[in-house]
């Protein structure tokens, strides 16, 4: 049993470090490990079995919050020192889930690569747009309701996989405030109280709702969402990778890269 909560731990580890990555999917990585359909699944019923559900979430969100508490700092620092080994190693973690999400797609028809190619489409555009905005908070009802809506976001883009929510973030200018409050949680609970009490009370309502919604998608209209979410994980694996080539600095990490993307291939395939 206490192996179990470890395995659990260590996997929302690798979840909060999903969250916190640009270009990578936290949910996306949740699909990998083989937690995501049992962890929606739990969070729709959850008044069913509170004490097995509450016990689930607990473990598995320790994992995530440590990562993101204290992971939150060295990934800020890595990817300020060593932006393109750092992206390479989380687009291979990315690479290793899409098998597990392809495997639950059956007669990939003409009808499935249409489908496909067209969310594959509206991404690239999706993520092509960069916001020339930085979001700074200010204590007021306008200041507060953004707080609110990062919230509910954040909860959206934990729950759908594919989507990064570090890349919606840097696109809408919200990328530096969420990180701040990451890493800065304790200090912000003495001072701007506020701040954390809005986030997370829109974020605990967007987990839920998003929940119910996956659940269903996922029951009724199981090879459209995956074959949705199989887009949002080619797209944000094409544009990691850009992105890592484009900043990279030197011949080492041009040539390292192979080995660190296997290292991330790798990592997600044993933890499975």
């Amino acid at each position: 049993m206490a192996l179990k909560y470890i395995e659990l731990i260590l996997k929302g580890i690798l979840i909060g470090l999903g969250k916190i990555i640009p270009g990578v999917s936290g949910s996306l990585i949740a699909m990998s490990l083989g937690v995501y359909e049992e962890a929606v699944g739990r969070i729709t019923y959850f008044f069913k079995d509170i004490p097995r559900n509450v016990t689930y979430f607990f473990f598995l969100g320790m994992g995530a919050m440590l990562s993101i508490l204290f992971g939150s700092r060295i990934v800020l620092f890595l990817l300020s020192h060593s932006y393109s080994p750092t992206i390479f190693l989380f687009a291979g973690l990315v690479l290793g889930a899409i098998p597990t999400i392809r495997s639950k797609i059956e007669n990939k028809n003409i009808r499935y690569f249409g489908t496909l190619i067209f969310f594959i489409l509206l991404l690239n555009i999706g993520l092509s747009l960069k916001g020339t905005h930085t979001f700074i908070y200010e204590n007021n009802f306008i200041g507060n309701m953004q707080v609110g809506i990062i919230g509910f976001l954040e909860a959206f883009t934990m729950i759908v996989p594919g989507i990064s929510g570090t890349s919606l973030f840097i696109s809408l200018g919200y990328y530096s405030f969420i990180m701040e409050l990451f890493s800065t949680i304790f200090s912000i609970l003495k001072t701007d109280i506020q701040i954390p009490i809005v986030f997370v009370s829109f974020f605990i309502v967007g987990v839920y709702i998003v929940s119910i919604l996956m659940n269903y998608l996922l029951k009724k209209q199981e090879r459209l969402t995956y074959t949705m979410i199989l887009a949002f994980s080619y797209s944000a694996l094409f544009f990691m990778i850009k992105d890592a080539f484009v900043h990279c600095s030197g011949i080492f990490e041009i040539l390292s890269a192979p080995f660190l993307f296997y290292i991330g291939f790798y990592l997600c395939k044993k933890i499975e």
